[in-house]
């Protein structure tokens, strides 16, 4: 550090400066023994800036940063890509592949760097953007030595022309517009087919041909926060819990917009009193201050406001209401239905449990018995005899003797 600029943050201090003074008024007597100063050790010396200072380097990528999203990434992208391409057109001839005989190798090289380009759009890792980069310096070195007359690169471009695969210099596909992809998109739609229509509850009961299985099942009617909702079957269909969460929702904002409104009310009542003894001490009691409607106050919009979040509340419990009759008289038939089909069903399991097969016919059912199949005197007795004439001949044939 320079004397001067030491001087500057201490100064000096004078010789006679380690003596204290003796006060005015007091008698000169024999002088005061002298006190060492305090020394301070001295700052060091400030480093010399450089006469060469290195240029400052350029701060790492942020790892937030989406490299294709970025202006600068884009811009050195596109100019090597084409840079690639004006180095292309300038290329010698060169002598197609026997596989690639049918196409311009110009043409395929550049569907090359195009499809190079394109695979890597969406690639984010500087560890795998910086061998891409490289790679594509590294042929855009080679294209300048070809261009520049070196056989030798020519014969590697041709090499590699040789050993690509088709799919990697296949031309690109043209892009399609906005418009002609949603034409598409709708025509596609269009042509496909409708999903099936399920049937409403309000339909029910639906006819038993109808039904899976041929047997039909109750419905169980319950009430989700004061929601009616009829349950035709386990487990309870994903877009029945969204309608149900969607609701309670809009009651609940309703609910809580109300309790709003009815405590700013006051706020309101006191903002009227001001206006009205601002009105009192102008002396505008006419004119543009006059009171033309009760909504024209703050209480009193605020007052239609309530009475409107009420109506829609009222509304939708009459709704509910009404919902529910109509749901508890679908399963009230749905009950009757149930039962009668489970009548027939029983009588028809009786009827076929009821036949008998004796002799090979099939006896009917009696109205003593209910239907029920039970064997009567008369038909045990036919059946008796039936046996008898049956096992004669038979018994005849056993014994031939008699």
């Amino acid at each position: 550090m320079s004397s001067s600029l030491f001087h500057q943050i201490v100064p000096p201090t004078p010789s006679n400066s380690h003596q204290i003074p003796a006060p005015p008024n007091s008698a000169q007597k024999s002088p005061a023994p002298p006190v060492q100063p305090h020394l301070q050790p001295p700052l060091p010396p400030a480093p010399s800036p450089p006469l060469n200072p290195t240029p400052p380097t350029n701060p790492p990528m942020p790892p937030h940063l989406i490299p294709h999203l970025s202006p600068s990434h884009r811009h050195t992208t596109l100019t090597l890509y084409r840079a690639l391409l004006h180095q292309l057109r300038h290329l010698p001839p060169i002598s197609p592949s026997p596989s690639q005989s049918h196409a311009n190798p110009k043409d395929l090289l550049k569907n090359l760097i195009h499809s190079r380009f394109h695979s890597a759009r969406h690639i984010v890792s500087p560890h795998f953007l910086q061998p891409r980069f490289l790679l594509a310096y590294e042929a855009l070195d080679h294209l300048d030595a070809a261009v520049a007359g070196d056989s030798q690169i020519l014969r590697e471009i041709e090499d590699l022309l040789s050993r690509c695969s088709l799919t990697s210099t296949r031309p690109p596909l043209p892009r399609l517009s906005a418009r002609t992809h949603a034409a598409r998109k709708s025509a596609r739609l269009a042509s496909s087919l409708p999903l099936p229509k399920l049937p409403s509850w309000t339909n029910r009961p639906l006819p038993l041909e109808r039904i899976k299985g041929g047997r039909r099942r109750v419905p169980v009617l319950f009430t989700a926060n004061h929601i009616p909702v009829l349950r035709f079957s386990k487990p309870q269909p994903s877009s029945l819990s969204g309608y149900l969460t969607s609701r309670i929702r809009q009651r609940q904002n309703r609910q809580d917009l109300l309790a709003k409104l009815t405590s700013d009310i006051t706020v309101a009542r006191g903002e009227d009193e001001w206006d009205g003894r601002l009105r009192d001490f102008a002396g505008l009691d006419g004119g543009m201050w006059r009171e033309r409607s009760p909504e024209a106050s703050w209480t009193g919009a605020l007052i239609e406001e309530v009475k409107v979040v009420k109506a829609k509340l009222a509304r939708e419990r009459k709704v509910n209401q009404e919902v529910g009759r109509a749901m508890q008289g679908v399963v009230d038939r749905e009950g009757e239905l149930a039962e009668m089909e489970a009548g027939e069903r029983g009588k028809r399991l009786v009827g076929k449990a009821g036949r008998r097969r004796v002799g090979g016919r099939a006896l009917p059912n009696t109205e003593e018995d209910g239907g029920v199949g039970r064997k009567t005197k008369d038909s045990m007795a036919s059946s008796a005899s039936t046996r008898k004439t049956t096992c004669r001949p038979l018994a005849g044939r056993m014994n031939p003797t008699d």
